[in-house]
């Protein structure tokens, strides 16, 4: 068996404002990011349709994770242009990061705290009703799950 040298990261885009109801989720245009004078990507174009789901796949080192990473803006790109739901990736960063959230190779939980603290703590940063968690986990059924710490 060939080991694998793909890797792993989630990217969803929700929250869509009432104006980018006919924006593409994503467009990029001649996105480019250098590291140094090591290039990670070289003048993408893409556009994803609202609604449609990409997936990117390939080997360790082909710019998978500096691409989502640029679509979140956790990067910006060294050049090219890109909007999220019609919200420019550079001009109105705050306005993707409500829309985006990217689940790369190590989560972004404490780990002292449970899962159901993890996801309240969530919604105070972004302005969401807390209460609406306890029905959340319900409904995926992990409520009784929800006090474990992330850790465990």
């Amino acid at each position: 068996m060939v080991p694998s040298t793909t890797s792993n990261a989630l990217l969803t885009v929700r929250n869509a404002s009432p104006g980018s109801l006919h924006q593409p989720a994503v467009a990029l245009s001649g996105i480019t990011r250098i590291f140094g004078v090591t290039p990670a990507l070289v003048r993408v174009d893409l556009e994803v349709p609202r609604g449609e789901v990409l997936l990117v796949r390939g080997p360790n080192g082909a710019g998978k994770s500096t691409l989502l990473r640029v679509i979140a803006t956790v990067l910006s790109p060294t050049y090219g242009r890109g909007s999220v739901l019609g919200f420019d990736l550079a001009r109105e960063r705050d306005e993707v990061r409500r829309r985006v959230e990217l689940i790369g190779h190590r989560t972004r939980l404490y780990e002292d705290l449970s899962g159901q603290e993890n996801l309240r703590f969530g919604c105070r940063l972004y302005g969401i009703e807390a209460g609406a968690v306890d029905d959340a986990l319900a409904r995926v059924g992990l409520a009784r799950e929800a006090g474990a710490r992330v850790s465990g």
